[in-house]
């Protein structure tokens, strides 16, 4: 009986081939798409280019521009993307480990239960996004600015959030440990059902904020104001 099930299972591979929840590396008309930015930017990034089961890791894609797309379960690891632009995009179980997407701009996007470890988005703008059940784990979002945007059930530990920029933010149900927001400015900023540990706001310009918070910890030194 268990030779026959094997058996079965093998001849069911054969004919469906590669189970599609792996990942694929880009066709080779998407890669020849991405070779010259400047055009893509022109056609497919204006009008959309959606990816799904795709591995684009390691890539230079510096400055592209992206609009109303949808990525899911893409591998981003390592990619290089500074000084791009991403408008009304749907990033769904996106792996943006050790991605560099410092100074980029990023408005009306979603990004849910995406991996955002160990990446960089120094000096980024977020703008009117949303972001779900995602992993900030190591990442540097130092003096980045994040403005209308809301952080549910977020695990982040270890985030630089240093020098950044926070107005009519939303971090709801999330954990924090050993993340730094010193420096930072806070304006109509809500904490809510979220536990802070050992994380501080030293030297932070602090106004009309809400911390509905648990943790130990948290250090508030030196604080500009609090209104």
């Amino acid at each position: 009986m268990k030779k026959y099930s094997i058996g079965i299972m093998i001849w069911i591979f054969l004919i469906t081939g590669v189970p599609s929840c792996m990942k694929n590396s880009l066709d080779e008309t998407q890669e020849k798409q991405l070779q010259d930015i400047e055009q893509f930017n022109r056609t497919l990034g204006a009008n959309g280019w959606d990816l799904s089961n795709k591995i684009i890791e390691g890539k230079n894609i510096r400055g592209i521009h992206l609009t109303k797309s949808t990525w899911e379960d893409v591998n981003l690891t390592s990619l290089e993307a500074d000084s791009s632009r991403f408008g009304n995009v749907h990033f769904i179980k996106v792996n943006f480990m050790g991605v560099n997407m410092s100074d980029s701009v990023f408005m009306n996007c979603t990004f849910k239960e995406c991996d955002f470890e160990n990446s960089k988005f120094i000096k980024a703008v977020f703008i009117q996004c949303h972001f779900l059940k995602s992993n900030f784990n190591n990442v540097d979002l130092s003096r980045s600015s994040i403005q209308a945007s809301d952080f549910n059930e977020a695990k982040t530990k270890d985030t630089n959030w240093k020098y950044a920029k926070f107005m009519n933010v939303l971090f709801s149900k999330s954990e924090y440990e050993n993340v730094a927001f010193t420096n930072s400015q806070l304006s109509n900023v809500t904490f809510s059902a979220s536990k802070l540990t050992k994380s501080g706001f030293s030297n932070s310009d602090i106004k009309q904020c809400d911390f509905q918070i648990n943790g130990d910890t948290v250090s508030f030194a030196c604080v500009q104001s609090i209104i």
